[in-house]
C-alpha cells in the first residue's frame, strides 16, 4: 500500500465504533469548516468502516473530535493550494481510478469462463465447417460479399444438398478439399471462442447459421456429440527422421534396438529416454510428456496412445511424420480438473485479449441490461462503415463529425448520437472484428457513464473516494509542516529529560483502564471507581481492560502519556515506573513523541483559525 494511503488507513483504524448510532439522515449536515460541510454520511461511514481495525476502543464523541481534527488538516491543506498541484490530481485520480475499477469490473468474469472450459470440457463435437475468408477490417462490400457466399452455401445444403459436397466446392478453408471442411472431435479451448459457441450451441445433426471469426464467415454441421474421450499422458522414446533424410532405415534400426532392449532385456525405460530419446524436451524427465487430448497431437502418436490399455502398457515402434517413437502410458483422466483450466485460464488471461476484456465486459453487460442500452442500426452501421473506411483518427473524427446528430443509441432512456462515439474511436482494435469493437466502444461509453453515477449509486464508493482524497492532502500538510523536519538536539534532550517515566522500560500497572464513550461517562467512571464500585463503573464503560499491563504494551499512550491525558479514559490502578533508558537507545521514539506534540499545537491553532462547528450532538 501507498505510504500516503497506509497514513490515512493507520488514522482512520483509531476510530473504532462501540456505541450505536443515532437515528440521523446520512445528508444531514455534521460538521461545517469554513465553507465546507461534511455530513452525518461520511462521520457515521468513517466510524463505522474502521471499527474492527483499531486496537484501543473509542466512542463516536471522542472520534468526532478525532475527525474533526482531521478535517481542519483538510481545510488548512485547501487554504494551501495542495489540492491544485498537478502531482495531487494526478495521485488522486489513479487511486480514485482503482478503487472504480471494483465497480466497473466482473472479477468473477474469468474464473466462470473457467468453469465454462471444464463443463463444455467433459463432451466432444463431431462438426465440419464452410469458411469464406474474410480480414476482420474488410470493406463493408468484401464483407457482405464474404457473408453471401457461405449464405448461400448454407441455403444449398438446407435444400437438401450434401454438406461434405457443397464444402468441397465452397470452403476456402485449405484442408477442405481433402477432408471436406471435416473437423472431426473436438472440445472446449480447441477452437477460436466464436466457433466453439457455435458448435455447443447446435444441436446434432442441424446446420448453424452463418457466423463470424477472425478467419472470415463460416457455418458448420454437427454430426455427433459424445462425452469426451478424455487426456493421456504418456512417456516417449523418439528417434528423429529428418524431412531431408533419403529414407528412416537408421532410424527404425535404432528404435527397434531400444524397444527390444526394454521389453526382452529390462531395460529402464526412463534411462533409455534419457540416453537415447531426439525429443530434448522430454528426454531429461524420462520422456514424460504433458497431459493431451487426441487433437492436439500428431494422429499417429494419438491412436498408439490412446490404444493402450493400462498404465505402465508399452507399445511397439510407431510412426509419425517427426520419426519413430515407443510410448509407454503413464496415466488416462475423463478431462482435466478443474483447477487446472484455473491456472490455464489465469495464465493465458495476460495475453489473450478475450480474456484481458472479460471482467469489463462482463459487467458492461450487465450495465447495459440494467440501463436499457440498445443500438439504433442504421446509426451502428453508420459507425462501423466510417471506422472501416480510414484508420487515421483525424479522418475518422471528420466524417464521424459529418453524421454527429445522427441517432445511434439509447442509454437509460436518453438518445446518443454519433458524436458521442468520437471521444472512443481509439477503441476500435485493426484486427477486431468490426462487431467487437462496435460493442467496445458501446461498453467504453457506458463505463463512463457509469463512473460518473458512481458516487450517486454508492455511497461507501462516495466516501472512500473523498477519504483517499482528503488522507492524501493530510499527508501533504503534514508533511509539509511536521515530518520533513528533525528536531534539533536540545529540544530531543529536554523532551527525554521532563519525562523520564515515559522513556523507560520495565514498567508496570496494577488496576484497570476504562474507555468510555463521553467525558460525560468517564466523570461519572471517574467517580464511582474512588468509591470501589467498579461493577458500576464497568457497565458505563466501552470496554474494560485489568492489569497487570507491561509498559511497552499499547496502552503506554494512556498510562505514561506524552499529551493531556485522554479525558474519555479512565485509568485506575498502581503504576511503577521502570528503569530509564539511555537517550540514545530510545531516540526515536522521542522524536516521535515531539512529532505527536507539535500535530497536538497545529491542530489547536487550526481550531482557533477555523473555529469548526458540530451541527449534531453525539447522544
Amino acid at each position: 500500500m501507498d505510504t500516503r494511503i497506509a497514513t490515512l488507513a493507520s488514522l482512520t483504524a483509531m476510530l473504532l465504533a462501540t456505541t450505536s448510532a443515532t437515528a440521523q439522515k446520512a445528508d444531514e449536515p455534521f460538521l461545517k469548516i469554513g465553507p465546507d460541510v461534511t455530513t452525518w454520511g461520511e462521520f457515521n461511514h468513517l466510524f463505522e468502516q474502521n471499527s474492527n481495525a483499531s486496537l484501543l476502543p473509542i466512542g463516536r464523541e471522542e472520534y468526532a473530535a478525532i475527525f474533526t481534527n482531521y478535517k481542519l488538516k483538510v481545510a488548512e491543506a485547501k487554504a494551501l493550494g495542495l489540492d491544485t498541484t498537478e502531482a495531487y490530481r494526478n495521485e488522486s485520480d489513479y487511486y480514485i481510478g482503482e478503487l472504480a475499477k471494483n465497480y466497473l469490473q466482473d472479477t468473477t468474469a474469468v474464473a466462470r469462463f473457467a468453469r465454462r472450459a471444464h463443463a463444455r470440457g467433459a463432451e466432444e463435437i463431431h462438426a465440419s465447417h464452410i469458411l469464406v475468408t474474410c480480414r476482420p477490417q474488410a470493406s463493408p462490400a468484401d464483407t457482405l460479399a464474404a457473408y453471401n457466399r457461405v449464405a448461400a452455401a448454407r441455403e444449398r445444403i438446407m435444400a437438401g444438398e450434401d454438406f461434405a459436397t457443397v464444402a468441397r466446392e465452397m470452403s476456402e478453408d485449405p484442408s477442405a478439399k481433402n477432408n471436406a471442411g471435416d473437423l472431426g472431435y473436438f472440445s472446449s479451448l480447441q477452437m477460436v471462442e466464436q466457433f466453439e459457441d457455435m458448435a455447443f450451441s447446435t444441436p446434432v445433426g442441424q446446420t448453424s447459421e452463418v457466423f463470424r471469426t477472425r478467419f472470415g464467415f463460416h457455418c458448420l454441421h454437427v454430426y455427433d456429440r459424445r462425452t469426451s474421450e478424455g487426456e493421456v499422458r504418456v512417456k516417449h522414446i523418439m528417434k528423429l527422421v529428418p524431412k531431408d533424410a533419403p529414407d528412416d532405415k537408421a532410424a527404425k534400426a535404432q528404435i527397434d534396438s531400444i524397444y527390444d532392449a526394454i521389453v526382452n532385456h529390462g531395460a529402464d525405460f526412463d534411462e533409455m529416454a534419457r540416453k537415447f530419446s531426439d525429443d530434448r524436451q522430454s528426454s531429461s524427465r524420462g520422456g514424460l510428456m504433458p497431459w493431451f487430448t487426441r487433437n492436439q497431437i500428431l494422429p499417429e502418436f494419438a491412436t498408439a496412445s490412446f490404444n493402450l490399455q493400462a498404465d505402465g502398457d508399452i507399445c511397439a515402434p510407431v510412426r509419425t511424420a517427426a520419426g519413430w517413437h515407443i510410448i509407454r502410458r503413464v496415466g488416462r483422466r475423463a478431462q482435466k480438473p478443474q483447477e487446472e483450466y484455473d491456472t490455464m485460464i489465469r495464465r493465458a488471461q495476460g495475453s489473450n485479449a478475450m480474456l484481458l476484456k472479460a471482467p469489463k465486459r462482463s459487467r458492461m453487460a450487465q450495465l447495459a441490461k440494467e440501463y436499457a442500452f440498445t443500438w439504433d442500426a442504421a446509426g451502428r452501421d453508420t459507425l462501423i462503415g466510417i471506422m472501416l473506411q480510414s484508420s487515421l483518427p483525424s479522418e475518422r473524427t471528420a466524417s464521424l463529425k459529418a453524421h454527429a446528430s445522427q441517432s445511434l443509441a439509447t442509454l437509460n432512456g436518453k438518445t446518443l448520437t454519433v458524436a458521442d462515439a468520437i471521444p472512443y474511436i481509439n477503441k476500435w482494435m485493426p484486427n477486431g472484428l468490426p462487431s467487437e469493437n462496435a460493442l467496445d466502444i458501446a461498453y467504453a461509453i457506458i463505463n463512463d457513464y457509469e463512473k460518473n453515477r458512481l458516487a450517486q449509486k454508492y455511497p461507501e464508493y462516495k466516501f472512500t473516494s473523498a477519504e483517499y482524497r482528503d488522507g492524501l492532502l493530510v499527508f501533504d500538510l503534514m508533511q509539509r509542516k511536521l515530518w520533513s523536519e528533525t528536531p534539533d538536539s536540545t529540544t530531543i534532550a529536554n523532551q527525554y529529560a521532563s519525562h523520564p517515566e515515559r522513556y523507560a522500560i520495565g514498567g508496570k500497572f496494577e488496576g484497570e483502564i476504562y474507555f468510555c464513550p463521553t467525558i460525560k461517562a468517564a466523570d461519572k467512571v471517574r467517580k464511582l471507581a474512588a468509591k470501589g464500585q467498579k461493577a458500576k463503573a464497568a457497565q458505563l464503560a466501552i470496554k474494560v481492560v485489568s492489569g497487570p499491563i507491561a509498559q511497552g504494551d499499547i496502552y503506554d499512550d494512556i498510562l505514561w502519556p506524552v499529551t493531556p491525558a485522554n479525558p474519555y479514559v479512565v485509568a485506575v490502578g498502581q503504576t511503577t515506573n521502570g528503569q530509564t533508558q539511555k537517550l540514545s537507545e530510545c531516540r526515536s521514539r522521542v522524536i516521535s513523541d515531539l512529532q505527536q506534540i507539535a500535530e497536538r499545537k497545529l491542530t489547536d491553532s487550526l481550531r482557533q483559525k477555523y473555529q469548526p462547528k458540530q451541527l449534531i450532538k453525539i447522544k
